[in-house]
């Protein structure tokens, strides 16, 4: 049964409103094309966790693919993308810009559950992991601008706040 972007971003608002989170915490919107459609959704409370989002809305993801290449076959598409709201995210990370220029390579923060390592370079990263499940999420940490936003979604979707004079 076909069902069209407009009723499929309807589907997810009304299933982020049951887990709490408002239109006025991650907007979603849609757009059409010629043949495909595509649904974004916009997290504006950095709060809200980005991964709970990808999961409620890519349920309503449909691609058509090509049975023995997998390549992406035209029409009847349904995209999803879900994305911070840049602006929310830049004002946020000015927080941390001042620490962002002093920080050095090495552990950053330890929690009961998490510890951050700052790994500098070429391709720098800031990876936090998981101590229980040893999953590790990375965030790009190659220049001052980067880390300053690492450092903030470590604090708003971890909960893990990076102090003075880390590493």
């Amino acid at each position: 049964m076909y069902i069209s972007a407009k009723d499929k971003a309807k589907l997810i608002r009304k299933e982020l409103k049951n887990k709490g989170i408002t239109s006025k915490q991650v907007s979603v919107r849609t757009d059409n094309s010629c043949l495909d459609s595509s649904i974004t959704c916009t997290i504006k409370d950095l709060s809200v966790p980005k991964e709970l989002v990808e999961k409620i809305a890519r349920r309503q993801e449909h691609l058509y693919r090509d049975h023995y290449s997998g390549e992406i076959l035209s029409g009847g598409n349904t995209f999803v993308s879900v994305s911070f709201d840049w602006e929310v995210l830049d004002k946020a990370k000015e927080e941390f810009r001042h620490l962002a220029e002093a920080i050095k390579p090495g552990l950053l923060a330890e929690t009961k559950t998490h510890e951050v390592i700052f790994i500098d370079g070429h391709w720098g990263k800031i990876s936090c992991k998981n101590k229980k499940t040893g999953e590790a999420t990375s965030y790009i940490a190659h220049n001052k601008h980067a880390i300053a936003e690492a450092l903030t979604l470590l604090k708003y979707q971890h909960g893990i706040t990076v102090k003075e004079g880390a590493a």
